[in-house]
């Protein structure tokens, strides 16, 4: 037959586990309801504002100068082109460097097509 101890040890472990488990589950009721926990509690916004570190934007680049126009024939007619692409949208970067790089092709002699539509052969 077991000892009182034997069995008196596993049944201390179960009742001390029992009441660890309801005074967690009651603490986990509890701390919501607290004024204090903010993830239950929203404080008013306008008494106080949160403290926000403005974030800065990107850094605009000022756009390349035009090249010079080109005079007239093919010169002339790449630098048309490149006008009016520039000018289909002028605050645009990313469109300013494509319509530059069609023209520094368009001036080494290759066929090209600028952003917007401009062709030249």
């Amino acid at each position: 037959m077991a000892s009182a101890s034997a069995i008196a040890a596993p049944a201390a472990v179960i009742v001390v586990g029992g009441l660890a488990i309801c005074g967690a589950w009651e603490r986990g009721e509890w701390t919501p309801e607290q004024a204090w926990n903010p993830l239950t509690h929203v404080k008013n916004s306008t008494a106080n504002p949160p403290n926000v570190i403005p974030f800065p934007g990107p850094k605009r680049t000022p756009a390349p100068p035009p090249p010079p126009p080109g005079g007239t024939g093919r010169d002339g007619a790449c630098f048309s082109a490149y006008m009016a692409c520039v000018l289909a949208d002028p605050n645009n970067d990313e469109h300013w460097e494509s319509c530059r790089q069609a023209y520094l092709n368009c001036k080494n002699g290759l066929p090209t097509i600028f952003p917007g539509g401009g062709w030249v052969q």
